[in-house]
């Protein structure tokens, strides 16, 4: 039953993406954006410096983080920015060993310069059918989100990709 439930939600973050915009279209929209003061600000906590916000209409995919380590009991935290306007994120963590049930992610939502935020939840790569992945959505509760990666076990995991969806 689990198969079919993540065949599900990997349908969905298909059919969501199926009109991008034209390069030309996306790049006028962005410079209009910015020229409004209202694009995206850059989002930071990539260890590699990758973060790229890719916009499709209605959905926004951005890469956190790609190969990075978070040793047993240890955390590691992403800002991801700008998240007003989304109704969901779905996460996806991919591991580079078949450890992904020792790891966890947490989103942190609140307001700019907040003092405290709301994290709704956990998703933990123990309920995960993969041995590699952990995937969810999780409702917006905030304009600006933080991402964490938690690892439970006692021995090092290593990330190839951590990535977020704003479904708009």
């Amino acid at each position: 039953m689990k198969k079919r439930i993540v065949l599900v939600f990997s349908l969905t973050l298909v059919l969501v993406g199926l009109a991008p915009e034209t390069a030309p279209a996306a790049q006028q929209r962005l410079a209009r954006e910015k020229a409004s003061g209202a694009a995206a600000e850059s989002i930071s906590g990539s260890p590699s410096g990758e973060s790229s916000p890719n916009r499709v209409s209605g959905f926004t995919d951005v890469i956190l983080g790609t190969n990075f380590s978070v040793s047993g009991g240890g955390f590691r935290d992403f800002d991801a920015g700008d998240v007003g306007g989304a109704e969901r994120i779905a996460i996806s963590a991919l591991s580079s060993a078949n450890n992904i049930n020792q790891v966890r992610v947490r989103l942190f939502f609140g307001a700019p310069d907040a003092t405290q935020t709301v994290a709704p939840g956990d998703i933990r790569g123990s309920d995960s059918t993969f041995v590699s992945v952990v995937t969810g959505f999780v409702t917006v509760h905030g304009s600006r989100a933080t991402v964490r990666v938690l690892n439970d076990g006692s021995s090092t995991v290593t990330l190839q990709q951590v990535t977020i969806y704003l479904v708009r």
